[in-house]
């Protein structure tokens, strides 16, 4: 791994990925690969490949196999006669200002595809993006998600360019159950080189064969980010270690064990910083695949030590004081190995004093605006928020409007010139801000926002994912994916070709009722009109999709935009009638939800992985 290739970004390069949707040309020039079922070229990559471009190959081979039905052999060299795609990873001219990037090339001549990329991961993209140009698409993980043409006759028309990705880090954090192979294989076939793995377990699977780049570390939880036993609290003498507040080292409060685990350190006691690092170490040589050491606070709301060490100065400075430390003893070991520093809860406004130290050029910032409602950019004038970077200790206030943040992201970016990682919760439910477990589209926001980041000479961004991406926000992702490549792709043409792809001739009835839910979901009004206008989304789609045309997975995949729509409307009564109707009126809307949920269990727990929490508790 290079230690240079994190830094800022070089100005974007104009690309297009998705050269010739479609199926094969047959103009003058073309290169043949299948002709009626019938092999008539070869893969090439060196007889010593890495593991990554071996399986750039497999795949290349296995996928044309799908489309034509033709093996094409695997080689060491290219044949004497016949065509051939040649893999290789080389440097690309003009190369990107010291970093080692993920720009690839596909050029065609002389009976050649060459596919050449910076990396090996690069020359990953370049396959997929080769299969592109045949008619392969990848809307969401797993097969279902997978469309590819059948073609026995496969030439690939004259193509010469360089494709250079706009952010560096493009990422999504990992909650699938089975390990995440699915989504890590769907990240790569996006693009995406970035993973956020769990606090639990192992890394997902897949990605060291994917050449992506694995953030882990100890999560929020205080027994692992000291190093303690899960059962640390039945032993007063770990209380030396706790945050003092209100005047005592004692038990966090609550009897949820969430509170347990979330609790912060006296950052002033050195023993219990050495812990810290220790421990943080320890995860590393748990798992040397480690890229980026996640390192987080606690996931509770002022909960920062109080005691006259720690007072005098922020949670941020106590924090980066910290981190400083430990990203020192990581370089001393793993120069190549980055730390990060997340601006989230009581570290989200910058330091007054201690700065985060750049001069070993391996910290990494996360930002994470998590009271964000995301209804419209960050850099938005809704709101008039007036943002106060500076708070009382333990009575910090956070900004409530997307406005609000924008003055936050940029005094980091003054005082940190390393990667800033954006942390975005576009779909998250039951967060700060208060919204209920709906799951949101946000594609204009979603849009604005990457352009913006990529103006402010911003890394990246990673996705936090409460729910697998197959339910109807999967689309958020996708196009995520798309615009972290490339920001200045046009949206609207985005959206017809993911929904062409996906719906068939059910396309425009399912836009119009995804649409619809999004647009009332965003209003964020529970009222009788909300609730009519879903019943009228719903019966206008199970209209519109009756007498389409349906491959099983388009079924599939209207199936869930039926379940979606119908757990929404029943959700979005309950909560009118909360605030509108009488109690008996608001049992009877809870019952129908929580037999809506209950009675299509299954199919909800296949599209998302918190069924429980899709029926609100009861009032």
């Amino acid at each position: 791994m290079a230690a240079d290739r994190w830094r800022r970004p070089a100005r974007f390069c104009a690309l297009l990925l998705g050269l010739a949707i479609g199926g094969p040309s047959s103009a003058a020039g073309d290169v043949p690969l299948v002709e009626q079922g019938a092999a008539r070229a070869a893969i090439v990559k060196s007889a010593d490949a890495s593991e990554v471009v071996n399986f750039a190959a497999s795949e290349l081979q296995r996928y044309l196999r799908k489309i034509s039905g033709a093996e094409l052999a695997i080689r060491p060299r290219a044949p004497e006669a016949g065509s051939a795609i040649v893999l290789e990873t080389a440097r690309l001219a003009p190369p990107r200002n010291g970093l080692e990037c993920d720009r690839f090339a596909i050029k065609t001549g002389s009976e050649r595809v060459l596919l050449t990329g910076n990396t090996d991961r690069a020359v990953l993209y370049a396959v997929y993006t080769l299969l592109e140009t045949l008619g392969a698409a990848w809307l969401e993980p797993g097969e279902q998600g997978e469309i590819l043409p059948r073609n026995p006759t496969l030439r690939v028309p004259r193509i010469d360019r360089v494709f250079t990705p706009a952010f560096d880090l493009r990422g999504m954090r990992i909650y699938d159950e089975g390990g995440g192979e699915q989504t890590v294989d769907w990240m790569a076939k996006t693009r995406m080189n970035f993973v956020l793995a769990p606090k639990d377990g192992l890394p997902p699977k897949g990605f060291e064969q994917r050449g992506m780049l694995l953030m882990k570390g100890t999560h929020h939880d205080f027994a692992l980010r000291m190093g303690l036993d899960p059962d640390w609290h039945k032993d007063p003498a770990n209380f030396q270690y706790l945050a003092m507040l209100g005047g005592k080292r004692a038990l966090p409060r609550g009897k949820d064990p969430w509170y347990l685990s979330n609790v912060e350190p006296c950052l002033s006691n050195q023993e219990a910083v050495e812990m810290l690092v220790a421990a943080a170490i320890k995860s590393i040589e748990d798992c040397p695949a480690i890229d980026i050491l996640d390192v987080r606070a606690d996931d509770i709301l002022n909960n920062w030590c109080e005691c006259e060490a720690c007072s005098r100065q922020t949670a941020t400075d106590n924090y980066v004081s910290y981190v400083n430390q430990l990203a020192a003893k990581v370089h001393q070991r793993w120069p190549e190995k980055k730390v990060s520093l997340i601006a989230y809860f009581d570290t989200v406004f910058p330091p007054r004093e201690v700065l985060p130290d750049a001069s070993l050029g391996n910290l990494v910032l996360w930002f994470a605006p998590i009271t964000r409602p995301y209804r419209q950019p960050i850099r938005s004038v809704s709101g008039g928020e007036k943002t106060v970077m500076e708070f009382p200790r333990n009575k910090a206030v956070w900004p409530v409007t997307d406005s609000g943040w924008e003055p936050i992201l940029l005094a980091w970016r003054r005082l940190f010139s390393g990667p800033i990682l954006i942390l975005d919760y576009y779909h998250w439910s039951d967060n700060a801000a208060g919204r209920p477990s709906y799951f949101y589209m946000r594609p204009g926001v979603i849009a604005a926002d990457l352009r913006y980041y990529h103006e402010l000479g911003l890394s990246g961004s990673i996705g936090v994912e409460p729910c697998p991406l197959q339910l109807p926000n999967g689309w958020n992702q996708y196009l995520k994916a798309r615009l972290l490549w490339d920001p200045s792709q046009d949206v609207a043409q985005l959206e017809r070709h993911y929904d062409e792809q996906s719906y068939g001739d059910c396309a425009a009835a399912a836009r119009d009722c995804l649409s619809t839910v999004a647009a009332v979901l965003s209003a964020e009004r529970n009222d009788a009109d909300s609730v009519q206008k879903l019943r009228e989304a719903a019966a206008r789609f199970a209209a519109g999709v009756k007498n389409c045309e349906k491959a099983p997975a388009v079924e599939e995949r209207l199936q869930r935009i039926a379940l979606w729509a119908t757990y929404v409307t029943l959700r979005k009564e309950y909560y009118h009638r909360l605030y509108a109707s009488p109690a008996d009126s608001l049992k009877q809307a809870r019952t129908d939800l929580a037999d809506f949920v209950q009675s299509h269990r299954d199919s909800l727990a296949r599209y998302c992985g918190q069924v429980e929490r899709m029926v609100p508790r009861d009032r």
